[in-house]
């Protein structure tokens, strides 16, 4: 046998070897992995218990049930996603961006999803009359802006009484649709949206991005409290349904 054989030999040895080495190591990361998954996760009867093909009630740690958590969780995604969409279209528009109509459409496209969430339970006249309130109040926060940034006083003025008046229909209808969302606490919670959302505004018309973004916290914060609110009083509501 001569040389450049042997030597072609000892090369596909070696990169067998590789190939055995390499799979060795993806494998013990892969079995490492499934020993710590199996370690962490939680036993029935500690935080989540697994749901079962007998039950539809999964009981969670917080007390809840399978159906009533898939409530907390599209009710926090949708408002988290209205106040995301809103400062991102008050970035948009205040920086004259390119993309503002399209950032414009997006956001109006989720007071349709909150309005469409509640069709299931209210109707379908009570979903789209929260998508118009809700619609109202983009549109709203658009003219309060552009008030703003035209620094125009008696402008601000009028767009900041009718986007306050707007928040208190919403605070009405809701509070109609349901006898455990009180409307004293659905005015304070849309009011102080309202405020903190004008900050947030504010703060990006005068390049305060720093502020902007721990105004940004303080609503995500509120609007999380406002979601609960509003996904415990459907609960309360209709506990046969949940």
């Amino acid at each position: 046998m001569d040389k450049s054989m042997d030597k072609s030999m000892d090369k596909n040895m070696y990169m067998y070897a590789k190939k055995k080495m390499v799979i060795g190591i993806v494998i013990g990361l892969f079995l490492g992995w499934l020993i710590t998954w199996a370690v962490m996760m939680p036993k029935t009867g500690s935080g989540w218990q697994q749901p079962t093909t007998t039950t539809n009630t999964t009981t969670v740690s917080q007390g809840l049930n399978l159906k009533q958590l898939m409530v907390y969780q599209t009710m926090d995604k949708l408002w988290l996603e209205h106040v995301w969409w809103t400062r991102e279209y008050l970035k948009a528009t205040i920086s004259n961006s390119k993309d503002t109509t399209m950032v414009a459409a997006r956001l109006l496209k989720n007071q349709e999803d909150i309005g469409n969430s509640i069709k299931s339970v209210y109707g379908e006249a009570a979903g789209v009359q929260l998508t118009t309130l809700l619609k109202a109040h983009i549109e709203g926060a658009v003219d309060l802006v552009a008030a703003a940034k035209s620094g125009n006083q008696a402008k601000i003025t009028v767009a900041n009484t009718a986007w306050y008046a707007n928040a208190d229909q919403i605070a009405s209808f809701l509070a109609n649709a349901n006898p455990s969302w009180n409307l004293s606490d659905l005015t304070s919670m849309m009011h102080t949206h309202l405020d903190l959302t004008k900050q947030e505004a504010l703060d990006l018309i005068g390049k305060k991005y720093d502020a902007s973004i721990m105004d940004f916290q303080k609503v995500e914060d509120e609007i999380l409290m406002m979601s609960s609110s509003l996904s415990q009083g459907v609960i309360k509501q209709f506990p046969g349904s949940f």
